[in-house]
């Protein structure tokens, strides 16, 4: 098995970890405002 030599930095991770979850909140809350028309936006069935 080949050794993996990539370290994700941890500023990288924690980064991601505190934005992708208030992008969501952004996004869903955005999407409620709308008229609805069956479904989730994609950018929201994307990160879903």
């Amino acid at each position: 098995m080949p050794s993996i030599t990539f370290v994700l930095p941890h500023w990288l991770y924690w980064s991601g970890l505190v934005i992708l979850p208030l992008l969501a909140m952004f996004l869903v809350r955005r999407q409620r405002g709308r008229p609805s028309r069956g479904g989730l936006s994609h950018p929201i069935a994307y990160m879903l």
